[in-house]
């Protein structure tokens, strides 16, 4: 739609982003996401989503860090809920 518009520069810009964006998705998420780390894959992917749209592409990074620093403290008996 953008591309009929005559707006080829942010067509290509939304296009990388689109790539760069699947790539993550695919390649990133599941090693991310994988046993070794001990959280439920829904609760990674929430916090994925939930950390991109509160704090952009860091988010993406640092809600599942914190999380996982929160199930750490949690699970050492250091930090009681």
């Amino acid at each position: 739609m953008v591309l009929c518009h005559g707006n080829t520069s942010l067509a290509v810009g939304l296009l990388v982003l689109y790539l760069i964006i699947t790539i993550v998705r695919n390649i990133l998420e599941p090693k991310i996401v994988g046993e070794q780390i001990g959280l439920h894959p829904l609760i990674m992917l929430t916090s994925i989503f939930i950390g991109a749209k509160i704090f952009g592409f860091s988010g993406i990074i640092a809600l599942p860090i914190g999380i996982l620093v929160i199930k750490h403290l949690y699970d050492k008996d250091k930090l009681h809920f």
